[in-house]
């Protein structure tokens, strides 16, 4: 326990340093590596297709990313005043809310893509790649900022975590061990990623991967959030309805569209 806890103390820090007077926070380092990390995957996924093809999906994953971050810092506001929680500001920088900003960006994806002409359902398919990606970076900086922290876990849990003094997550639980719920999320998103990959070679429609990905991190999600700290407990936590919608909303989709395929008409 105690190597463990120095090994945690030594790499779960929020800030890693200054450019003068400029912190650099961990997470901004780890989000700004899991969006060039989606893009290096999206560019990946495009080598096959034609190179004009190609240019309008970019174009269309800068523009919708947009929508994307703008929703998600303002959703985090908004949940934050909500739940009377201490551990966000006002200002544009940042934790976000991944929920917010992917309802907010899937309504932009509609138009942007009948702009754009690259096909809404094969657009999002190609993009379902880069946001399991994304999801695994930006939960990783969820765990070193210290926020969107778990509850408290037992002594003798293997994968209990120790927060630094200069953390949210301290400053609620002191020198205790919490679930890791954001390092759980992370691999949620880890294992949607490689289930992409697997299911890409039997693809039968188009829709099918960004589908498949709501579907599973709608589950991951809801149970996540019985182990996640809220400063005002709630039978049904705000995470935990976002993941019901889109579990029905996905799993609706994915019978609207097998219905559909056993027409003939995909």
């Amino acid at each position: 326990m105690a190597l463990k806890y120095l090994i945690l103390r030594c790499f779960i820090y929020p800030i890693l340093g200054y450019i003068g007077d400029i912190a650099v926070r961990s997470y901004w380092v780890l989000n700004i590596a899991g969006i060039i990390a989606g893009f290096l995957v999206l560019l990946y996924n495009l080598k096959p297709l034609p190179k004009e093809y190609r240019s309008r999906v970019l174009l269309f994953a800068v523009l919708i990313f947009i929508p994307f971050i703008f929703a998600s810092r303002l959703g985090y506001i908004i949940e934050g005043l909500l739940n009377h929680d201490k551990d966000f500001s006002l200002s544009f920088f940042g934790p976000v809310s991944f929920w917010w900003g992917f309802i907010f960006a899937a309504l932009c994806c509609v138009p942007f893509a009948k702009l754009l002409k690259t096909g809404f359902w094969k657009t999002a398919d190609l993009l379902s790649f880069s946001i399991a990606t994304g999801g695994v970076f930006a939960k990783l900086g969820c765990l070193f900022n210290g926020c969107c922290i778990g509850l408290r876990a037992p002594k003798n849990f293997f994968f209990g975590t120790f927060y630094s003094p200069y953390s949210y997550a301290y400053t609620v639980f002191g020198d205790l061990p919490l679930y890791p719920v954001q390092l759980f999320e992370s691999f949620a998103w880890l294992l949607i990623l490689i289930i992409l990959f697997i299911r890409k070679k039997y693809v039968v429609y188009n829709g099918e991967l960004i589908i498949l990905a709501a579907f599973c991190y709608s589950i991951a999600r809801f149970v996540l959030e019985f182990f996640r700290y809220h400063e005002v407990p709630h039978l049904i936590s705000g995470g935990q309805l976002f993941s019901i919608l889109i579990f029905i909303v996905s799993s609706l989709l994915w019978i609207f569209k097998k219905s559909v395929l056993k027409k003939g008409q995909l």
